[in-house]
């Protein structure tokens, strides 16, 4: 119980079924918390890039320009930069069954941290994937 990271159950095996079944446990728990045999949840995953580098996150519901430049993920990505090519792949998906909403923002930390989990579990289905491409120009204050 004291190994908390996957590349430490190489130096114990032994230890490996035990680490997977807490684990897996562990995953269970979070997921109900999403309750998707009675909802299903729109959540977009956003793959940016620019000329000083990548990154990925996701945003709740679907993401046009707008709500990926008002993300906080794009806005602590760009911080401190002025003015960058942008290229964004947006891939918006649904999970569980029921009545579609958005996911919180807590929810979004358990679908990116269970992602694989969901999958074998629910259906993910692609709803919508488009590509953003803008010049970001950092407003200035005068």
């Amino acid at each position: 119980m004291q190994i908390t990271e996957p590349i430490s159950l190489v130096q114990f095996p032994e230890a490996a079924v035990a680490y997977e079944e807490i684990t897996e446990i562990q995953s269970k728990v979070e997921i109900e918390k999403l309750e998707l045999d009675r909802r299903s949840l729109i959540y977009t995953e956003v793959a940016l890039q620019t000329d000083f580098g990548y990154t990925s996150f996701l945003v709740s519901g679907f993401c046009d320009r707008d709500d990926l430049e008002a993300s906080d993920g794009f806005q602590n990505f760009m911080e401190g930069t002025t003015d960058a090519q942008v290229n964004a792949g947006v891939y918006s998906y649904s999970v569980g069954n029921g009545e579609s909403e958005y996911p919180t923002e807590d929810e979004l930390v358990i679908i990116k941290r269970y992602a694989d989990e969901l999958h074998k579990e629910y259906s993910v289905d692609s709803v919508l994937s488009d590509f953003i491409s803008f010049y970001y120009e950092a407003e200035q204050e005068y």
